[in-house]
């Protein structure tokens, strides 16, 4: 029965603080991974490596493109017999960076009911934020293109921060710049960093089964909720 509950009526704030709901960005609220893709490919295709699926790339998304495009070439630069040494990854990495540039926003798109899901949170005196491990030069501008702007109040990002989920520094200083507690907030994410982030900020978690699925098992174990839909929010 208390399944059915929406989340909005489980995680209840008090006088002394607002409720919040902090979001993962790519695989929970946009989909990313065309994009993404892409410029991976395209740095694939400059060192004449063969291409990558897109679903290899949905799967790890959640690692943040660094850990990403390490483990792409890693994957297949080792089954061509050669190693990838940090200066080669770097001079890779700035490559993509460079493609991406180009590409970020272009073949990405948002997930059903996302603005208007963050529009209602707003709506029910959610204060809304969003926790990202995505770089911050690439976040403000896809937040932008997809009109999402106005509804959210604090945006996160890994690289600008100094740490990564599942470390719960940036879900921490994402609350206390919008005046809520753990047990005020929930944490909405489609992998197990965003599961095990909100678990170490003590937030309540709450899995996405339409995102990148990575880890599904653990996440259905951990999180304290899991939705087939942002509607299940409200």
């Amino acid at each position: 029965m208390a399944g059915k509950i929406p989340l909005a009526g489980i995680v209840s704030g008090n006088r002394d603080y607002c409720r919040v709901a902090l979001f993962d960005l790519d695989g929970t609220l946009v989909d990313s991974a065309p994009d993404i893709c892409s410029s991976i490919n395209q740095v694939m295709a400059h060192y004449c490596l063969p291409v990558v699926e897109e679903e290899y790339v949905r799967s790890w998304v959640g690692l943040g493109t660094q850990k990403l495009l390490k483990r792409v070439l890693n994957r297949y630069v080792s089954f061509h017999h050669r190693i990838v040494s940090q200066d080669d990854f770097q001079d890779a990495y700035s490559l993509f960076l460079s493609f991406y540039r180009e590409t970020n926003g272009k073949y990405a798109s948002l997930y059903p009911n996302a603005r208007s899901i963050l529009a209602r949170l707003t709506g029910q005196n959610f204060r809304v934020g969003v926790v990202t491990n995505r770089p911050v030069e690439f976040t403000g501008s896809i937040i932008s293109r997809f009109r999402l702007d106005d509804l959210i109040e604090v945006v996160v990002c890994a690289d600008q921060f100094g740490s990564y989920k599942p470390e719960p520094g940036m879900l921490v200083y994402a609350l206390n710049e919008l005046g809520g507690a753990p047990k005020s907030s929930m944490m909405v994410g489609d992998s197990f960093s965003d599961v095990v982030a909100a678990k170490n900020a003590g937030v309540t978690s709450v899995y996405v089964r339409y995102g990148y699925r990575s880890n599904v098992a653990m996440c259905e174990l951990y999180a304290d909720r899991s939705i087939d839909s942002l509607l299940e929010l409200v």
